[in-house]
């Protein structure tokens, strides 16, 4: 009892003088409140507290309290630009790759992709600019697979509107109504050639992936998150 009672008063101690620094302003790097909560700069992204959504905080202090590589509300500055429902798209992506496993972060398939969103480690590594990056090292990181992911949705949209596709954004091809998301999601799963060559060919040629997944398959899933029937 008493090794309890000493354990909360330094656990007191610490959160008074954390934000006894914070009121005194000699954290440099505390961050500022938004309409939707807490949002804190933290590696280039911006992560949204709403449960802490009452106090202005240090980045310090919010890895402390709720570590930040396993925190889900990582929005990439300059996302809420591109188009999409960032958390919802990554949200589909994430059930449609790995959905199901306890601990998604660490699924490897049989032809190798890893991850929760299921990544070739030679894409893996391009996208993170780590050429010596390991699979063991890509799994125990989380932040290294949501920062894969936010690097190929930028990418794959460039491609996209390159290729002209964004002209085909609420028309329907071969029964398929087109959106980014549903795009984003076949050139994820596919490449965003394939989405070129399926838009272009009228909906004829459908390419599929190792597992004999169509591409149309995850561009009817995102359609009926955005709720296109």
């Amino acid at each position: 009892m008493k090794l309890f009672k000493k354990f909360c008063i330094f656990i007191t101690l610490m959160l008074i003088t954390s934000f006894s620094m914070l009121e005194k302003g000699n954290i440099s790097d505390s961050k500022t409140l938004s309409n939707d909560g807490l949002r804190v700069e933290y590696k280039n992204h911006y992560i949204v507290l709403d449960t802490l959504n009452s106090l202005n905080m240090s980045d310090s202090l919010v890895e402390q309290l709720t570590g930040i590589k396993k925190f889900d509300m990582i929005v990439p500055r300059g996302m809420d630009t591109l188009g999409i429902d960032y958390f919802k798209y990554k949200k589909t992506m994430a059930r449609l790759e790995s959905g199901g496993c306890k601990n998604p972060y660490t699924v490897v398939n049989r032809f190798g992709y890893t991850g929760k969103y299921q990544f070739g480690m030679k894409l893996a590594r391009k996208l993170l600019n780590k050429p010596k990056l390991t699979r063991r090292e890509f799994k125990r990181d989380p932040y290294l697979q949501e920062a894969a992911m936010d690097s190929l949705i930028v990418h794959n949209i460039k491609v996209l509107k390159n290729y002209g596709l964004d002209k085909y954004i609420g028309k329907t091809v071969n029964k398929v109504e087109i959106n980014l998301e549903g795009m984003l999601a076949a050139s994820h799963l596919v490449g965003p050639y394939a989405v070129k060559k399926f838009i272009k060919s009228g909906g004829i040629i459908v390419k599929r992936d190792g597992n004999k997944t169509p591409l149309t398959k995850y561009m009817k899933e995102l359609n009926k998150e955005e709720g296109v029937t």
